[in-house]
């Protein structure tokens, strides 16, 4: 809403695929596994994805205990890879290298694979505890199973335990569209606070509501605009108490606007 302008790309890449989610109960992971393993008897490669790299003090899933759990059990057929953030650079680089070249089939990894990350061969994903990642990405990380020419498969494990979380898992499966999932992460865990550092949460914006008036917001920057054209420095008079305004809200903070 501020000094850039935005370009949006609705259309996705020629003749891409589908990706079926589903959301499962530790129950029905038997059967998923199934699924999974008869995907890379077939030729094709998957992702394993942990929300932590290490052990904690509750049962969060972890890539290194769930590496040596699948490579002992479900995955112990397969040529896997293990993949997170704490490897050097090259150590990275060499994993995902591999990976894509086929000589493994299956890579357990943290969310470091969300970005930047093209095998189109990979069509099939699990994500442990799903619920203690955003819903941005998720959406990325389901990317990954969305490069080739084959439909993708992704099933999220997780007891959400809260309606915020149920709400985020739930949107997962239902919408593919990134635009639309923007729009539900934004009223899930609100814009945050413009002049500040908080990424979520309700601004102190009190007249206007980010989530819901954006025409009424591209106006106020148009006004704004040219008020500014007129009178960069809100010498005029009738500015004079909106610039007194504006320098007791946020006179701390404007710099803000600044970074990045």
């Amino acid at each position: 809403f501020g000094d850039l302008d935005v370009s949006t790309l609705r259309q996705g890449p020629a003749h891409q695929q589908p990706v079926h989610t589903y959301h499962e109960s530790d129950d029905r992971k038997a059967s998923w596994w199934e699924f999974f393993c008869a995907k890379i008897r077939e030729g094709r490669q998957g992702y394993v994805v942990a929300p932590r790299v290490d052990a904690g003090d509750d049962d969060v899933a972890n890539v290194q205990q769930l590496y040596e759990a699948l490579t002992n059990g479900e995955l112990s057929d397969f040529r896997v890879g293990l993949l997170h953030g704490r490897l050097s650079p090259n150590e990275k680089t060499e994993v995902m290298q591999s990976f894509a070249n086929g000589e493994y089939q299956v890579l357990v990894t943290t969310q470091v694979i969300e970005v930047g990350i093209n095998v189109p061969n990979a069509t099939v994903m699990t994500i442990e505890d799903g619920h203690l990642f955003g819903l941005s990405q998720l959406h990325q990380l389901r990317g990954r199973v969305r490069r080739g020419i084959f439909p993708g498969y992704v099933c999220v494990f997780g007891q959400p335990g809260t309606e915020h979380a149920d709400e985020k898992l739930t949107a997962f499966v239902e919408h593919l569209d990134g635009f639309k999932l923007a729009e539900i992460d934004f009223n899930l865990r609100g814009p945050g606070d413009l002049f500040g550092v908080r990424q979520h949460g309700m601004p102190p914006l009190r007249v206007a509501d980010l989530r819901s008036d954006r025409l009424l917001l591209e106006q106020a920057r148009t006004d704004a605009q040219a008020m500014m054209d007129h009178d960069p420095g809100l010498n005029d008079i009738h500015f004079i108490k909106l610039r007194k305004q504006v320098l007791k809200r946020y006179g701390t903070v404007l710099d803000m606007g600044d970074v990045g």
